[in-house]
């Protein structure tokens, strides 16, 4: 994975907004949503995420729709 920084359980993170598939904001919309944490490393960049609300998100996410957040 060059230039990805690999993600720990635990650990709170945004999604890129586009790869969601939610509803357009166009060019000034938001283009991350979160926070979501990581509830599974799967290998190859593939992670599990868990809303703020406790729910299981049902796909898997790439890190590279991924970005690491501080809370």
């Amino acid at each position: 994975m060059l230039g990805f920084t690999a993600l720990l359980s635990g650990d709170f993170v945004y999604r890129s907004h586009g790869v969601s598939h939610a509803v357009a904001g166009g060019k000034l919309g938001p283009k991350w949503e979160g926070a979501y944490e990581v509830t599974e490393a799967l290998g190859d960049g593939a992670y599990k995420l868990r809303s703020m609300d406790r729910t299981i998100l049902p796909r898997t996410w790439n890190i590279a729709n991924l970005k690491q957040c501080y809370l």
